[in-house]
């Protein structure tokens, strides 16, 4: 059967029509969850935060909308971390971080009155190896916030690379 009598038939006939296209969909969908790096964990109601006194990451619960700098239990500054794994985000120990996040007390009060400029020019970013905090609008935070995580040391194989999220 050649494409122009598919395509007859299907014209002809809405449910084969139909169904063509919900299979294509189906398709684009599951080829789009299965490529590419893979988010572990559910997407909601908790997120990654880094003690930068304690030098470890802990978990919020997404819930609380916790808006970067908060209180880390060290008692001192717990920032939005971006996570990965070499893995098995279920391992601890094969987890790190890539890039922190956090907003000026400006940028905080401007999100309440969506003053989407303010938000912009108080997101300051910090590279997860140290360094000072810098405006993410600026050349120096485009360049942490490009990191390729893919070329990280930590990963020997780029395909086993997963963002974390945690559970």
């Amino acid at each position: 059967m050649g494409l122009a009598e598919l395509r007859s038939k299907i014209e002809s006939s809405p449910m084969l029509g139909a169904g063509v296209a919900g299979f294509v969909l189906l398709f684009a969908i599951g080829f789009y969850f299965l490529s590419g790096e893979k988010v572990e964990g559910p997407l909601a109601n908790k997120v990654y935060f880094y003690d930068v006194d304690a030098g470890k990451i802990f978990v919020v619960s997404d819930d609380d909308n916790p808006v970067p700098p908060i209180t880390a239990p060290s008692g001192g500054e717990g920032v939005a971390a971006i996570v990965f794994s070499c893995g098995d985000c279920d391992d601890e120990s094969s987890l790190f971080v890539t890039q922190l996040k956090k907003y000026t007390d400006k940028a905080k009060t401007a999100m309440v009155g969506d003053d989407l400029d303010a938000v912009r020019k108080g997101t300051m970013v910090r590279s997860a190896a140290g360094g000072e905090w810098v405006t993410a609008e600026s050349d120096k935070g485009q360049e942490i916030s490009s990191i390729n995580p893919r070329k990280h040391e930590k990963c020997q194989d780029a395909n086993a690379l997963r963002q974390c999220n945690p559970k």
